[in-house]
């Protein structure tokens, strides 16, 4: 077995953090690609569906200065929406969500690929990865992604109306509920972490993929990785933070500056991409990915591969 999947297997978050840090560049790539899609198909459609003109996005800055005009355009907006609001307008918002779900489905695939090249590749192959991503799998990821997203969405109403019941018997109650039922559905979602590798390096169906990792991660294991996840996120809260703070000191160098806030923001949303995708596969890779990617299945006891 190579070191970094013998890794994942005993010390997998360890190694998760270790494949996410070596396979960055192809999201990185993807994420670039992705900004500027994002620009030409989804900024349109934006601008259409709010009215504004292209004059108008670029004027916003220098109407940020008069609260005044800003305020007044805002109310003018906000009526120009209420005497528009039609059919035709809400197609269009759902055409700019699926279109961008589409985007970043391609771009998810694009670091599941990464990571598994990194797996048993020193060096990336940005040009092999991102070629590899043009096929069918990027409108399975989007259907997983979907059917993953109404789910979660699902989950959310129903906490949200236990825990109004719960605080009408008290606000004590009605908080600790919350919290509870929050946990709860962080950690029943992170149980369909998996669902995305099986998909595309086990050959599952769509519902295949999802049944198939709910099965196999436990809700225990759900609320272990979700907390995980928590720490990570703090870490690259702080990163983003930094970031956002460069951007502001350049802000005075008119043109260079924002080039560098660009570059510095898609590489930081690449960089993201490759942790996620990390987190994806190397807890894949822990349950069921070392009988198929691997190179040695037959010990299964000798790992700790699967805990309490």
């Amino acid at each position: 077995m190579n070191i970094l999947g013998d890794r994942l297997r005993n010390d997998t978050f360890g190694g998760i953090l270790n494949l996410g840090t070596k396979s960055w560049w192809a999201p990185t790539a993807a994420n670039a690609i992705s900004t500027l899609l994002q620009i030409l198909i989804i900024v349109p459609i934006v601008l259409a569906i709010f009215g504004f003109s292209i004059e108008e996005l670029l004027s916003l800055k220098d109407m940020a200065q008069d609260p005044v005009a800003m305020q007044r355009r805002m109310e003018s907006l906000v009526n120009d929406l209420k005497d528009s609001f039609s059919v035709s307008w809400i197609l269009m918002g759902v055409l700019a969500f699926l279109v961008m779900m589409v985007i970043s489905s391609w771009v998810q695939y694009v670091g599941l690929l990464s990571v598994d090249h990194s797996m048993t590749n020193d060096r990336q192959d940005v040009g092999g990865v991102l070629s590899k991503s043009l096929n069918k799998n990027v409108i399975n990821i989007f259907l997983v992604s979907l059917i993953l997203l109404l789910l979660f969405t699902g989950l959310i109403i129903g906490v949200s109306v236990l825990t109004g019941l719960a605080r009408s018997a008290g606000v004590g109650l009605g908080v600790l509920l919350g919290l509870a039922s929050m946990l709860f559905v962080g950690a029943f979602m992170m149980r369909t972490i998996i669902a995305l590798p099986l998909l595309i390096f086990e050959n599952y169906s769509v519902m295949g993929a999802i049944k198939e990792s709910l099965r196999t991660i436990s809700l225990k294991k759900g609320l272990k990785y979700l907390l995980f996840g928590m720490l990570v996120m703090m870490g690259l809260s702080a990163i983003s933070l930094a970031i956002s703070l460069i951007g502001s000191l350049l802000a005075v160098i008119p043109f260079l500056g924002a080039v560098i806030s660009v570059v510095l923001n898609v590489m930081y949303g690449g960089f993201v991409m490759a942790l996620t995708s990390a987190m994806m596969y190397g807890i894949y890779y822990k349950y069921i990915g070392y009988k198929t990617r691997g190179d040695d299945s037959s010990n299964l006891e000798e790992h700790l591969v699967y805990e309490n």
